[in-house]
């Protein structure tokens, strides 16, 4: 998903007012003050315990950084409605089509 980062940053930080998220301390050092890298990560989500899977389903999430100390935080963008619904659905039928793929080798 292509965004100009400040537009993304905006979005999240929209976002995070609309679902009444604030006051957010960092865990490690109590520092209420984040920064936002303006972009995302991807959790894929695995269903065996051995190996790695690449393709298929992930959690795409925004990192938040304790200005004092660096922890990193994440964020599910789908909960705050930022994952694009036909982005979403194309990702999974990717995903599907991967692993009917597989199958048939």
């Amino acid at each position: 998903m292509p965004f100009n980062k400040e537009e993304f940053a905006k979005a999240f930080e929209d976002a995070v007012k609309r679902k009444k998220v604030g006051g957010i301390s960092c865990p490690i050092c109590s520092n209420g003050k984040w920064s936002i890298p303006g972009g995302y990560t991807m959790s894929p989500l695995q269903d065996e315990l051995v190996g790695i899977k690449i393709g298929g389903p992930a959690i795409p999430k925004v990192p938040i950084i304790c200005n004092n100390c660096g922890f990193v935080a994440e964020i599910a963008l789908g909960v705050l409605g930022l994952v694009p619904k036909q982005e979403a659905k194309k990702a999974t039928e990717e995903s599907a089509q991967k692993e009917i793929a597989g199958k048939d080798q």
